[in-house]
Protein backbone atom coordinates (compact mmCIF):
# COMPACT_ATOMS: atom_id res chain seq x y z
CA UNK A 1 0.00 0.00 0.00
CA UNK A 2 1.31 3.55 -0.91
CA UNK A 3 0.50 4.88 2.60
CA UNK A 4 2.69 2.81 4.23
CA UNK A 5 5.55 2.83 1.47
CA UNK A 6 6.74 5.92 -0.73
CA UNK A 7 4.03 8.16 1.20
CA UNK A 8 5.67 7.44 4.70
CA UNK A 9 8.34 9.22 4.31
CA UNK A 10 5.89 12.46 3.17
CA UNK A 11 3.67 11.97 6.39
CA UNK A 12 7.08 11.82 8.19
CA UNK A 13 8.23 14.92 6.73
CA UNK A 14 4.38 16.84 7.28
CA UNK A 15 4.65 15.41 11.15
CA UNK A 16 7.62 16.88 11.56
CA UNK A 17 7.83 20.42 9.52
CA UNK A 18 4.06 20.95 10.61
CA UNK A 19 2.97 18.73 13.36
CA UNK A 20 -0.16 16.45 13.47
CA UNK A 21 -3.65 17.30 11.83
CA UNK A 22 -6.65 17.35 14.46
CA UNK A 23 -8.42 15.02 12.16
CA UNK A 24 -8.56 13.81 8.74
CA UNK A 25 -11.62 15.50 6.94
CA UNK A 26 -11.42 13.46 4.18
CA UNK A 27 -9.94 10.68 2.21
CA UNK A 28 -9.94 8.94 -1.31
CA UNK A 29 -8.46 6.31 -2.98
CA UNK A 30 -7.96 5.60 -6.83
CA UNK A 31 -6.24 3.27 -9.15
CA UNK A 32 -5.95 0.50 -6.49
CA UNK A 33 -4.45 2.39 -3.87
CA UNK A 34 -1.96 3.56 -6.20
CA UNK A 35 -3.23 7.45 -5.77
CA UNK A 36 -4.26 8.52 -2.41
CA UNK A 37 -5.31 12.37 -1.72
CA UNK A 38 -6.85 13.36 1.80
CA UNK A 39 -7.69 16.47 3.30
CA UNK A 40 -6.13 17.36 6.82
CA UNK A 41 -7.67 19.93 9.36
CA UNK A 42 -4.95 21.73 11.51
CA UNK A 43 -7.34 24.41 12.83
CA UNK A 44 -6.57 27.39 11.09
CA UNK A 45 -5.64 25.50 7.87
CA UNK A 46 -6.26 22.73 5.62
CA UNK A 47 -3.37 20.55 4.16
CA UNK A 48 -4.23 19.42 1.44
CA UNK A 49 -2.23 15.57 1.24
CA UNK A 50 -1.64 14.02 -2.55
CA UNK A 51 0.73 10.65 -2.92
CA UNK A 52 0.49 8.33 -6.39
CA UNK A 53 2.60 6.24 -7.95
CA UNK A 54 2.29 6.74 -12.00
CA UNK A 55 4.38 5.21 -14.92
CA UNK A 56 5.73 8.87 -15.77
CA UNK A 57 9.16 8.67 -14.96
CA UNK A 58 9.90 11.37 -12.66
CA UNK A 59 9.94 12.48 -9.08
CA UNK A 60 7.42 15.24 -7.56
CA UNK A 61 7.99 15.54 -4.11
CA UNK A 62 7.40 18.33 -1.65
CA UNK A 63 6.01 19.91 1.18
CA UNK A 64 4.25 23.34 0.43
CA UNK A 65 3.04 26.40 2.79
CA UNK A 66 0.77 29.07 0.52
CA UNK A 67 -0.20 31.86 3.22
CA UNK A 68 -1.24 35.21 1.81
CA UNK A 69 2.03 36.86 1.65
CA UNK A 70 4.54 33.96 0.88
CA UNK A 71 5.09 30.53 -0.73
CA UNK A 72 7.56 28.53 0.97
CA UNK A 73 7.81 24.74 -0.59
CA UNK A 74 10.59 22.08 0.25
CA UNK A 75 10.86 19.78 -2.59
CA UNK A 76 13.02 16.88 -3.07
CA UNK A 77 13.85 16.44 -6.45
CA UNK A 78 14.97 12.95 -6.43
CA UNK A 79 15.80 10.23 -4.21
CA UNK A 80 17.45 8.80 -6.42
CA UNK A 81 20.55 10.72 -7.46
CA UNK A 82 23.13 10.55 -4.89
CA UNK A 83 24.25 13.62 -2.91
CA UNK A 84 21.24 15.33 -4.45
CA UNK A 85 20.12 18.20 -1.44
CA UNK A 86 16.79 19.25 -0.56
CA UNK A 87 15.75 22.55 -2.03
CA UNK A 88 13.57 25.73 -0.17
CA UNK A 89 12.15 27.63 -2.34
CA UNK A 90 10.42 31.15 -1.06
CA UNK A 91 8.16 32.96 -3.32
CA UNK A 92 7.06 36.52 -2.04
CA UNK A 93 5.76 39.56 -3.73
CA UNK A 94 8.24 41.94 -4.96
CA UNK A 95 7.14 45.87 -5.06
CA UNK A 96 3.76 45.95 -6.55
CA UNK A 97 3.22 43.81 -9.24
CA UNK A 98 6.66 41.63 -9.00
CA UNK A 99 7.10 38.43 -7.62
CA UNK A 100 10.58 37.09 -6.03
CA UNK A 101 12.15 33.72 -6.00
CA UNK A 102 14.39 32.39 -3.57
CA UNK A 103 16.05 28.98 -3.71
CA UNK A 104 18.51 27.53 -1.24
CA UNK A 105 19.85 24.41 0.31
CA UNK A 106 20.62 23.59 4.23
CA UNK A 107 23.20 21.33 2.95
CA UNK A 108 24.83 20.42 0.06
CA UNK A 109 24.05 16.36 1.17
CA UNK A 110 21.04 14.95 0.78
CA UNK A 111 18.32 14.00 3.25
CA UNK A 112 18.93 10.34 3.42
CA UNK A 113 22.49 10.61 4.06
CA UNK A 114 21.54 13.48 6.59
CA UNK A 115 19.49 11.13 7.95
CA UNK A 116 21.70 8.23 8.50
CA UNK A 117 24.92 10.62 9.83
CA UNK A 118 22.38 12.13 12.50
CA UNK A 119 21.55 8.47 13.59
CA UNK A 120 25.15 7.34 13.97
CA UNK A 121 25.83 10.28 15.72
CA UNK A 122 22.97 9.64 18.30
CA UNK A 123 24.07 5.53 18.54
CA UNK A 124 28.02 6.53 18.71
CA UNK A 125 27.34 9.46 21.72
CA UNK A 126 24.33 7.55 23.32
CA UNK A 127 21.80 9.80 22.30
CA UNK A 128 18.01 9.19 22.23
CA UNK A 129 17.69 9.29 18.00
CA UNK A 130 15.64 12.54 17.06
CA UNK A 131 13.03 10.41 15.95
CA UNK A 132 11.12 7.69 18.25
CA UNK A 133 9.13 4.53 17.92
CA UNK A 134 6.16 7.40 19.55
CA UNK A 135 6.81 9.51 16.03
CA UNK A 136 5.93 6.33 14.00
CA UNK A 137 3.22 5.67 16.30
CA UNK A 138 1.66 8.73 15.65
CA UNK A 139 2.57 8.46 11.47
CA UNK A 140 0.35 4.62 11.43
CA UNK A 141 -2.36 6.59 13.19
CA UNK A 142 -2.61 9.57 10.85
CA UNK A 143 -2.67 6.06 8.21
CA UNK A 144 -5.25 4.17 9.60
CA UNK A 145 -7.52 7.16 10.15
CA UNK A 146 -6.80 8.47 6.66
CA UNK A 147 -8.15 4.81 5.44
CA UNK A 148 -10.93 4.73 7.48
CA UNK A 149 -12.36 8.14 5.92
CA UNK A 150 -11.38 6.60 2.35
CA UNK A 151 -14.19 5.90 -0.22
Amino acid sequence: MLLLGLASHDISTMRELIGLPRNVIFAAQHWNGRFVTAALDYGHFVCQFAAGVDQIGRMDAFLEVNTPTRVVRVAYDTPFVRNLPARLIVTEPQDRVGVSQTESFASRQDSFVLEWLAFHDAISAGHVPKTSLADARQDLALVVEMISRMR
